[in-house]
């Protein structure tokens, strides 16, 4: 009778033992995939003019799979030269309302005879409530030229993703091409989004280490009619990492923003060998 005991308590800790390993094992090893991805285009002129008849962009999102995180980028001009910004009232996406990145992008709208790069913003869904078609909607109080784009990226079985933090808002007016601010210094391992608004034409190469999207439908690495740029690093390097990418013209404008997200364990353990299981009953 007692080394039947024994028995069952040496099966008992040798299963705890391999749970311990188990989650030890997918702490070493979330990642992120990306799945689908798209953009509206620019619902008004894209080079000025009359102001759109609508305050809403929306688009139809294909999301691979519940408890995936997509990440929203939303952008706006005002009429030419009138001055001002937006004023953003949100994101939908289906039933579930984005967050906002704690750094907004900032009104510039340029002056006579030189256009700005505009006003933009990071909303992201850390998990998915449905898969499958969802309309993403993006608001303002006032009328503009409005885009949005979506990535969705799906975390590798038992986790999820969480906010980790934001960089500062970069912005500048280039003498030369290459956009090098800001940098971001996330968790090692995070997943990193970037989007980078300019006053006219962002241009390749993209530089090392973010990876494009193929936007539709012109088949570009940027988005349609606003030619402003989407990229992503699916694991950041341990340290700060930098903006890397270029503009057309050495006179554009242009800000950015970069953010950051954490691949965890969802905190579900996984189930027990089954054998280990009869064991212990």
């Amino acid at each position: 009778r007692n080394d039947g005991q024994m028995r069952k308590l040496l099966n008992y800790i040798l299963t705890l033992i391999t749970l311990l390993v188990t989650s030890i094992t997918s702490l070493a090893t979330c990642t992120a995939t990306q799945q689908n991805w798209d953009n509206s285009p620019v619902l008004g002129f894209p080079d000025g003019g009359t102001p759109p008849a609508s305050n809403t962009v929306s688009l139809t999102a294909n999301i691979s799979s519940v408890g995936d995180l997509v990440v929203i980028t939303a952008w706006c001009f005002p009429p030419t030269f009138t001055g001002g910004g937006c004023t953003p009232r949100g994101v939908q996406m289906g039933s579930q309302t984005a967050v906002r990145t704690t750094v907004p992008g900032q009104p510039d709208t340029g002056t006579s005879g030189t256009p700005g790069s505009g006003q933009g913003w990071i909303y992201y869904v850390l998990s998915a409530a449905a898969s499958g078609a969802q309309t993403i909607t993006f608001t303002t109080v006032e009328t503009q030229q409005l885009q949005i784009s979506y990535m969705d990226f799906k975390p590798s079985a038992g986790c999820k993703f969480s906010h980790d933090v934001d960089s500062p808002r970069g912005f500048g007016s280039n003498v030369g091409t290459s956009i090098t601010s800001p940098s971001i210094t996330p968790t090692a391992g995070d997943l990193l989004c970037n989007f980078t608004w300019t006053s006219s034409h962002m241009v390749d190469p993209i530089g090392s280490p973010w990876v494009p999207s193929i936007w539709q439908p012109q088949y570009s690495d940027f988005l349609q009619n606003s030619v402003n740029a989407v990229v992503y690093v699916l694991s950041a390097p341990s340290g700060a990492t930098a903006n890397n990418l270029n503009t057309l013209h050495d006179s554009d404008s242009w800000q950015a923003l970069i953010t950051s997200f954490s691949i965890v364990p969802s905190g579900t353990p996984p189930d027990p060998p089954t054998g280990l299981a009869a064991v212990i009953h």
